[in-house]
């Protein structure tokens, strides 16, 4: 469960801990406490001295924008929580758009398109060989050096060679048939861009 808390930084051995005395108009985290230690007696737990203590706590950006969004506490008044959209040089006011169901999908496509799949998208083929299994074709992926062999996969066997020849003779996977192994390659850490048959 996630609580307020003061929290500072030993210099010496990096550790963030709970500040149990913290100065004036110090800044308070949302953050599950346990996995903090607590500072014993004014000192640092780690180290047993408080010369090193500071009250900065180098958080990183994805920890800041996480330690912000925990502070919206949906639902807990009439108001929904808004986020803002800056103009960049096209003319329109800056707006404040109410955070909601419909906004919140509008705002999650919107980051995709932009953001999350600006990152490069490998092509690949999904495939029915002649055992009438389903196979993933890496078309721009070289197996080795070979220009005929490149890159495939399957549920069974995972990565292997595939000549172009044995993959033009294979029939096209309908998107029902591909969508689990599709999902495995995914969850793998591929960004996939799915091929038309004769592309």
């Amino acid at each position: 469960m996630k609580t307020k808390e003061y929290l500072c930084t030993c210099n010496n051995c990096d550790a963030i801990l709970i500040d149990t005395n913290p100065q004036t108009g110090a800044k308070q985290y949302f953050v599950d406490a346990n996995k903090f230690k607590t500072l014993i007696d004014l000192n640092c737990p780690n180290c047993g001295v408080d010369d090193y203590l500071k009250d900065e706590v180098n958080f990183t950006a994805e920890t800041y924008y996480k330690d912000q969004l925990n502070l919206i506490e949906v639902g807990k008044t009439e108001y929904a929580p808004t986020f803002k959209i800056f103009a960049n040089g096209n003319g329109q006011d800056t707006k404040n758009i109410s955070l909601n169901a419909d906004s919140a999908k509008e705002l999650i496509k919107w980051l995709t398109d932009n953001f999350i799949d600006k990152e490069p998208k490998t092509n690949v083929k999904f495939l029915v060989d002649s055992f009438g299994d389903t196979i993933a074709f890496f078309p721009d992926m070289p197996f080795n050096e070979d220009k005929n062999l490149k890159t495939c996969y399957a549920n069974i066997g995972q990565h292997s060679a595939c000549h172009v020849d044995y993959a033009k003779g294979c029939k096209k996977a309908t998107p029902k048939k591909y969508k689990e192994l599709k999902t495995e390659l995914e969850s793998l850490g591929y960004n996939l861009n799915v091929l038309k048959h004769s592309e």
